[in-house]
């Protein structure tokens, strides 16, 4: 059973989403036998204060798309997820392992898929690239870390480039597997085309 790693780091509005979508949409298209999927920190964190919030008796939904409510959540999401990390830095990334590997041991070893392509859109931290690569080194699972970046797209705020800034100026996404693309503005069109080539290179890492 073969499995793929890809966490994606870059500064807020640097088009990760749309490169994890569009990696996402062409292994669907062109791969049918490995199963795809996308997971994210942020939906730990949100999983997680959902039950504080249900057990409360708040009604809310934390995984809401409506923009308004998105912006009342966020100082609440924001200032959780930032008081859990200051008391166990490695909160999030152990549980999104412990996803990981219920999907690549449970959902896709019961399947009739041959593998796994499992992208992670907001990696943020160092400890969180080391996490995810020494889960894919006691497996022998393949770990192609990516960093995008936009051209003038500057860090949303000093914690952002103090994280994935310094992470990317220590080398982390110039070793082993791990990829570096920048494009010239934020056209979804140009993440596109480059995660169709990117998709056409899958078998190097499987």
């Amino acid at each position: 059973m073969k499995h793929v790693l890809i966490p994606i780091a870059g500064f807020a509005r640097a088009g990760k989403d749309s490169l994890a979508d569009a990696i996402f949409d062409y292994l669907e298209e062109d791969e049918p036998e490995y199963s795809v999927v996308i997971m994210k920190f942020a939906d730990a964190l949100k999983a997680s204060l959902q039950v504080a919030l249900d057990e409360a008796g708040v009604k809310v939904d934390v995984f809401t798309e409506d923009t308004a409510k998105k912006a009342e959540l966020r100082p609440l999401l924001v200032a959780y997820g930032e008081y859990c990390r200051s008391r166990n830095q490695d909160v999030w990334v152990d549980k999104v392992i412990e996803d990981v590997k219920t999907w690549a041991d449970v959902t896709v070893a019961g399947s009739e898929s041959k593998g796994s392509v499992i992208l992670i859109p907001d990696l943020r931290y160092a400890n969180e690239y080391e996490k995810l690569e020494a889960l894919c080194v006691r497996r022998g699972w393949a770990f192609v870390p990516i960093y995008i970046e936009r051209q003038f797209n500057l860090p949303a705020n000093n914690a952002e480039a103090e994280s994935i800034g310094l992470m990317a100026a220590h080398g982390y996404f110039r070793k082993g597997n791990a990829l570096q693309v920048s494009f010239a503005d934020g056209s979804v069109e140009l993440i596109q085309q480059w995660a169709r080539k990117f998709t056409q290179s899958m078998s190097l890492y499987r």
